[in-house]
Formats: structure tokens, C-alpha cells, sequence
């Protein structure tokens, strides 16, 4: 980024109200307001006229407002990764509050403004996130569903069993819909889609769902950088006895990671290229589920570099 901002703020976002902290050289003011656009734009006007940078943590639906309002008043801001930003609040307080938390998330923007990057809200995305934590919920009512009937299998409730088949069918139904309607949206919004399906075997309809628009999102990352924000990177905490765990995988995009680690499952079996790379690290003492995160991470930096090379 550019030439440091005079204010930097902080964010602490709930469902009703914000949290907000002011840095201002030695200064620091504390603020609170409701959290709809009409009272974000009418608080932050004056800073959008000055030199300002605002940070907050990703925090679901609620932040949306917020960044619609930043986005409509040219405010620059920043949603903050929550497992880094996590590490910063430990050591920061003892006392968690919102006000505590705001000011927290200000000192960080002020701190490391040079390696966050500039956000923008988008409509689409935000709709297809939606989407991802839709089909995510159906997916758990039909694995509910699923082990209900068999304990009901042993059970003579004919009525109780026809009823669960039912809203089983009907859950079915209703997630094909819905993976039918965010595949359509994304091969909107990402071209590829359908060419990287086509030409690579492993990679359905849950990895255009799930990893794709994150792929496209951050095209202007580098690979390292992309695997880290998935979740990819491994990493190693080498304090006291947690030595002892050597890398392991945390953090990151879990929805995209989970689809990922999955579509490495079928990679490895059927596609050639992946399924190479597996069976060289199985014969070199690696683990199975250690080379399969590995192959889920060349999947990642496969498609990032060979179809999105061009569009940065």
C-alpha cells in the first residue's frame, strides 16, 4: 500500500451493534453505533474524507453492511484473517470485551497495514457464499436423517419411517436445486468452470462450489499465498511440548479445504497426473492421509496457475 493513513480504525462487529476505536497519532476515541448501513454512512462520512484505513474481523453476514457503506463512501478497509488475527488479540489483553477487541483490531491495521490488502465487497460472492452455507446445512440434515432411519431399523414404525424417507427425498431434491442454481452462477462469474471439469478428472461440481470462486476471488495471490489462506500451508508450533505434533493443517477456508482434501480422494484413484504424485509419496513413506493433502494442494496450484495465469 501507499503512504500511511492518519486514522486507522477498528471494528468490532456484532448482529446489532459496532464497536469502534479511532487511532489518531496519540489519540484514541471510542464509539459505538448500530450496525445497518443508513447509521455506518452517516458515522464514517468525515472519515472517508480523510486519510483513513478500517480493519475488521470476517465475521459471517454481519459485517455487509459495513462494507457495503465503506465501499459507497471509498472508505479503504480490510476484513482481517481471523486465525492470524486471533494470535495478536492473545497477547494483547487479559480482558476481552468490545471495546477492548476494537481497539485491538485498530492497533493491528496500524501495525501491519503494509501487508494487508485492500477489499472490496462483492454482491455475487456474497451470494454464493450463501449458497455454500445452504447446501452445508442441508448436507448435515440428510446425514441426520440417514442415521435416524437406522436406528429405527430395528423399530416397527411404519409411519415414523415413511415420514423421515420423505424429508429425506425431499432434502435431495432440494440440494440438487441448489447445486444446480451457484454451478450455473459460478460458470457465470468464472469462465473456466466448465474447462477445468471437463479436462481433469476429480474435479466435479463441489470443487467449482466450493474452491473455484475462492481461486478466482484471489487470483492476484500467489499459489504459496493461496494455499495458505485455503488452509494448505502446513505449519508447526515448536513451544514446550507441542513440538512433539510437527506440521499439521489448520485455519484457512475450512468449507474449500474439506472439498478439496475430498476431491483428492478420487484424484489420486483416477487422474493420472494426481494419482502419480500420490503413489510417489506412498512409496516414499509418507502417510496416506499426509499425501493426500498433498495431492489436495497440488489440485489447488495446479488450477490456479495453468487456467488463471493470464487473468491477474
Amino acid at each position: 500500500m501507499s503512504e500511511k493513513p492518519d486514522y486507522f480504525i477498528g471494528v468490532d462487529v456484532s448482529k446489532l451493534t459496532l464497536s469502534i476505536c479511532v487511532l489518531h497519532k496519540n489519540t484514541i476515541n471510542h464509539f459505538e453505533i448500530s450496525n445497518n448501513k443508513s447509521d455506518i454512512i452517516a458515522f464514517f462520512a468525515m472519515y472517508a474524507n480523510m486519510r483513513s484505513y478500517a480493519t475488521f474481523e470476517n465475521t459471517n453476514t454481519y459485517n455487509y453492511d459495513l462494507m457495503r457503506a465503506f465501499d459507497e463512501l471509498g472508505l479503504s478497509y480490510s476484513r482481517l484473517d481471523a486465525f492470524k488475527f486471533s494470535h495478536f488479540l492473545k497477547h494483547n489483553s487479559k480482558n476481552k470485551t468490545d471495546k477492548s477487541d476494537a481497539y485491538a483490531i485498530a492497533l493491528y491495521g496500524s501495525k501491519f497495514y503494509d501487508e494487508l490488502g485492500k477489499n472490496e465487497f462483492s454482491e455475487e460472492f456474497a451470494l454464493i457464499k450463501s449458497y455454500q452455507s445452504g447446501l452445508t446445512q442441508l448436507n448435515k440434515i440428510s446425514t441426520q436423517i440417514q442415521n435416524f432411519n437406522e436406528a429405527l431399523a430395528n423399530i416397527d414404525n411404519q409411519t415414523l419411517k415413511e415420514a423421515m424417507f420423505e424429508v429425506l427425498e425431499t432434502t435431495k431434491e432440494q440440494k440438487k436445486k441448489v447445486e444446480d442454481e451457484v454451478f450455473e452462477l459460478i460458470c457465470s462469474i468464472v469462465p473456466q468452470t466448465g474447462q477445468i471439469i471437463k479436462e481433469n478428472k476429480g474435479f466435479g461440481k463441489s470443487f467449482a462450489v466450493y474452491v473455484l470462486p475462492l481461486i478466482y476471488l484471489n487470483k492476484a495471490r500467489s499459489s504459496n499465498e493461496l494455499a495458505s489462506y485455503i488452509g494448505l500451508a502446513p505449519m508447526s508450533y515448536e513451544s514446550g511440548t507441542s513440538v512433539k505434533r510437527g506440521m499439521h493443517i489448520s485455519g484457512g477456508a475450512k468449507l474449500a479445504r474439506n472439498c478439496l482434501f475430498m476431491c483428492s480422494l478420487t484424484a489420486s484413484k483416477y487422474n493420472e497426473h494426481f494419482s502419480a504424485i500420490y503413489k510417489r509419496l506412498i512409496k516414499n513413506g509418507k502417510g496416506k492421509k499426509v499425501a493426500l493433502c498433498a495431492v489436495a494442494r497440488k489440485m489447488l496450484v495446479f488450477v490456479k496457475n495453468f487456467y488463471f495465469k493470464d487473468d491477474r
